[in-house]
């Protein structure tokens, strides 16, 4: 997708309007296929040397703390589907910087079948909201999917209770 397709469909653009919080919706790059794709755990396919993303999430934040000046302990990142799947990546790698996180359709990370890799550490607690239906397709719920190796909605949640030290 894209970031004016997300505020289209979500219409959170209205409700920043109407609650008092300011919004960023950033646009993902462009992968091997000319889809716009985020570079989450473990995207492989890109023309060239994959994108930091991470690292332009961050400079999206310092360029908000800058210009709107939000509470640094209230930053908060969404996605749905290869977006939610790079929220999880950022709350991972900014975990110092995000006070929380919400995907829609998405999951801890994803891997050719060869590849064993798992999510690395957060470098601290992150509170999660996990919004994902039971017969998607494309991102099972359960089971492995038929083109690549997601994270199952049950390791994902793990991870994260384990993270953020939950019983």
């Amino acid at each position: 997708g894209h970031a004016d397709g997300m505020d289209s469909w979500t219409q959170m653009d209205d409700k920043a309007d109407q609650a008092g919080f300011a919004m960023a919706c950033p646009q993902s790059m462009v992968d091997y296929w000319g889809d716009t794709q985020w570079n989450y755990f473990y995207y492989p396919y890109w023309p060239g040397p994959p994108p930091d993303d991470t690292g332009f999430l961050q400079q999206l934040i310092d360029t908000l703390q800058v210009t709107v000046h939000p509470d640094p302990s209230r930053v908060y990142i969404t996605g749905h589907s290869a977006g939610a799947f790079m929220s999880y990546r950022a709350a991972i790698d900014l975990s110092s910087r995000i006070a929380a996180m919400a995907s829609v359709e998405g999951t801890i990370f994803g891997t050719p079948f060869t590849d064993q890799r798992v999510a690395p550490p957060a470098g601290g607690p992150v509170s999660v909201l996990i919004l994902h239906g039971d017969v998607d397709t494309a991102v099972p719920y359960c089971g492995i999917s038929p083109n690549f190796r997601y994270a199952s909605q049950d390791q994902t949640f793990d991870y994260w209770a384990a993270n953020n030290g939950c019983a």
